[in-house]
């Protein structure tokens, strides 16, 4: 035997270790009693074992992320469950008809958890929609709020810059309104002076006129 099927050997015998000692939810009643404990090793043992591991780990190059999850999951791929062996198996191993009864179950798996997930996820739905509803609506009553806000700021600003318009019109028509203003004032000045100076003339002429005619005589 290899050294690849020693160690899918132990690993399988490992998985189904621990399923004999923590059974997943789902598993038939009565398999996880059929397999045996893994009997402890000497700790002088796993000390020989772990100096090895670290001898050969220290010699081997070092394989980088993308070459790790390539490797594992093609080690992953080549094992399986085979429920008319129940047990972890190599799938070049198994016939035709124990490698599509072991995707079966496989896909049969996936649907279930599948299925779990998703009423998981409903539940939370729904407790969020509880949770969050009073937020949403407030958060739309702000949005339509900062949205009305936003349309009379922009109102605002049209406004101000036909007002600031108009006062720089007015800035640069304000020197010709005034010029035409003083012009029309010297002109009523002067008008008004010489409408006083004929009025006064009127009246000497009259007193004259009156004192020539109605003097004594």
């Amino acid at each position: 035997m290899g050294a690849d099927k020693l160690v899918s050997a132990e690993m399988v015998k490992m998985l189904e270790a621990d399923a004999s000692a923590h059974p997943p939810k789902g598993a038939p009643e009565g398999a996880a009693k059929k397999r045996k404990p893994l009997k402890q090793l000497p700790a002088e043992l796993l000390s020989s074992a772990s100096a090895l591991v670290a001898d050969e780990l220290a010699t081997m190059p070092t394989i980088d992320g993308a070459a790790y999850e390539a490797a594992w999951q093609a080690a992953d791929a080549a094992l399986g469950y085979v429920p008319a062996l129940q047990r972890y198996s190599r799938l070049s191993a198994a016939s035709g008809e124990e490698r599509l009864a072991a995707s079966q179950q496989q896909l049969q798996l996936l649907r279930n958890l599948m299925t779990r997930d998703a009423k998981r996820a409903g539940k939370l739905e729904k407790k969020l929609e509880v949770t969050l509803g009073g937020y949403r609506k407030r958060s739309s009553a702000l949005r339509a709020q900062l949205v009305g806000q936003q349309q009379a700021l922009q109102e605002k600003g049209i406004e101000l810059a036909c007002f600031e318009g108009l006062a720089g019109r007015e800035r640069l028509a304000r020197p010709q309104r005034l010029n035409a203003l003083e012009a029309l004032v010297k002109e009523q000045s002067e008008r008004e002076a010489e409408l006083q100076a004929r009025y006064a003339e009127l009246a000497r002429t009259k007193r004259t006129l009156t004192e020539v005619f109605y003097a004594p005589s």
